[in-house]
């Protein structure tokens, strides 16, 4: 086995039983304290898939493990909130095993693989293509996230599969108070690990999520710098002072980025090489901005409040639904086949569809390429193990006493801290303003990005002409059939450039296989 790791990700390496443990996460700071309590499940013994996949309940939601056995046999265990990918090929009857696809190297591009991307990137709370082991680039397989996997240089490929679901670990029932307790403990034991640094940057949204991740840092002594986007629009006319008050609560200054400058869509100076199309290009001027904010600061950690919807307001024994229809007008005949036949995967994949697998938190497909960019490591308390059990706690506790889910556990854990404007707010506001407004101002960039790569997306088996139709439309305000009108146009975005940041920009530019 050989495993490529790219240098922005910490490594550990043991070896015991003529077997090599490669434990891998995002975060040097954090990554001793992380293995010591994966290995702490029991006693040491031979890894097997079955020891792994008990043992991977204990596994934090953004690592992985890698284990090299004998006869070429490799377990892979990869958390479901994992912000770095695994790759996998079988060559010369051995499989490696990379954090990075070879694209480079290898210009030769699946049709099929790309149009999974496509169609996973469509639907609602999708992020990387998980349901599927295919890839972009021929002969390269995925290890999905939220699983135990078993490679066979013997078997050449991947023998089985199974989910890392946190509704079967052995869970102890809490009342509110003992659940109360569970979650002051978590978010206190995220703080403690933050302590290493004097200053942090913390995305202040002025919503729970974010706020509780300040004051997890701020209580153990940490200065914080805030970063909120301001809208100068009339629905948004309650977010400046909620923000103000949550900064002067937590005694921390705040700077204020203009979200006009930063809808969806707006034209970055900065594109990064992603492996895959993601979705969450659609935003990458204000992340970069916020990266390029902590890194003028000389901090190197932004704390966010992602996942914690996912983890307090859904119920995580439920599984994750893909309902959304795609418009038969964006696709080829040979590709509405595709479509077909991944929709229909992702229905008959229910085992990976569970929520209390993690794979829905967020999309983290950027955190890497911001590390290796800027310095600059994005960290939410609510992708951490502890954390996600408390949200499976509070499922269970509202599912027996007939509650109704929601944050009100977080309110009542942190009631003495958290702000009244934080508690008293009737929740955010929605972004379709916002993303209408995107529309309106970037339509001729988003045209340009699918007209650059026209060719090889048409190759792929999208319709180009149908797009811009869509865009123009969007642009206008007007109206569609469907019921997202947009998850066509962002699909193909998220495709458009990732093609053009690889220079993609003809169907020669590489080999294509179905």
């Amino acid at each position: 086995m050989r495993l490529d790791v790219r240098p922005a990700l910490a490594l550990r390496r043991l070896t015991e039983r003529g077997q090599t443990l490669f434990y891998l996460s995002l975060f040097y700071d954090e990554i001793d304290c992380r293995l010591e309590e994966f290995l702490a499940f029991g006693p040491r013994t031979t890894w097997t898939e079955a020891v792994l996949a008990a043992a991977a309940l204990r596994l934090e939601p953004t690592d992985a493990v890698v284990i090299a056995c004998p006869q070429g046999e490799i377990l892979v265990a990869r958390g479901g909130a994992g912000n770095f990918p695994l790759y996998w090929t079988a060559t010369a009857g051995s499989i490696l095993v990379s954090t990075v696809l070879p694209i480079d190297q290898c210009r030769h591009l699946s049709r099929a693989g790309l149009m999974t991307s496509v169609v996973v990137v469509s639907l609602p709370n999708q992020n990387e293509p998980n349901l599927s082991a295919r890839t972009p680039l021929e002969g390269w397989f995925r290890c999905r996230r939220g699983a135990v996997s078993r490679l066979s240089a013997s078997a050449g490929g991947c023998e089985s599969e199974r989910p890392i679901d946190l509704a079967e670990s052995s869970g102890s029932e809490h009342d509110r108070d003992h659940l109360i307790e569970a979650v002051r403990t978590a978010l206190d034991k995220f703080g403690r690990r933050q302590q290493g640094r004097r200053r942090v940057l913390v995305e202040l949204s002025g919503g729970f999520d974010s706020t509780l991740a300040a004051i997890a840092a701020r209580t153990r002594g940490i200065e914080l710098l805030g970063v909120s986007v301001h809208f100068p629009y009339y629905e948004f006319r309650f977010e400046e002072d909620i923000q103000k008050a949550v900064a002067k609560s937590l005694a921390i200054s705040r700077i204020r980025l203009d979200g006009t400058t930063l809808f969806p869509f707006a034209p970055s100076d900065w594109w990064p090489r992603l492996d895959e199309p993601a979705i969450s290009v659609i935003g990458l001027k204000q992340a970069v901005e916020v990266a390029r904010l902590a890194s003028r600061e000389g901090l190197d950690r932004v704390l966010v409040g992602h996942g914690g919807d996912q983890l307090f307001c859904e119920d995580l024994f439920e599984r994750e639904t893909t309902s959304y229809q795609l418009d038969r007008g964006a696709f080829s005949k040979a590709a509405w086949r595709e479509v077909e036949r991944t929709k229909a995967l992702m229905e008959s994949s229910s085992s990976f569809m569970r929520r209390s697998c993690l794979t829905l938190l967020y999309d983290a497909r950027f955190d890497v390429t911001l590390k290796e960019a800027f310095g600059t490591i994005t960290r939410s308390p609510f992708t951490d193990r502890d954390v996600a059990r408390c949200g499976l706690s509070w499922a269970r506790l509202s599912a027996r006493l007939g509650l109704r889910r929601g944050k009100s556990i977080l309110a009542d854990a942190f009631a003495a801290e958290l702000p009244d404007a934080v508690t008293g707010r009737r929740g955010k506001v929605p972004s379709d303003g916002v993303c209408a407004r995107a529309y309106a101002q970037h339509a001729d960039s988003i045209v340009k990005e699918l007209e650059q790569v026209r060719g090889p997306l048409e190759c792929v088996g999208l319709d180009v002409r149908w797009l811009v139709r869509r865009v123009a439309q969007l642009a206008g305000g007007k109206q569609t059939t469907s019921a997202r009108e947009d998850k066509e146009v962002i699909a193909a975005y998220a495709l458009a450039t990732w093609l053009n940041s690889w220079g993609v920009e003809h169907v020669s530019d590489c080999n294509w296989s179905d």
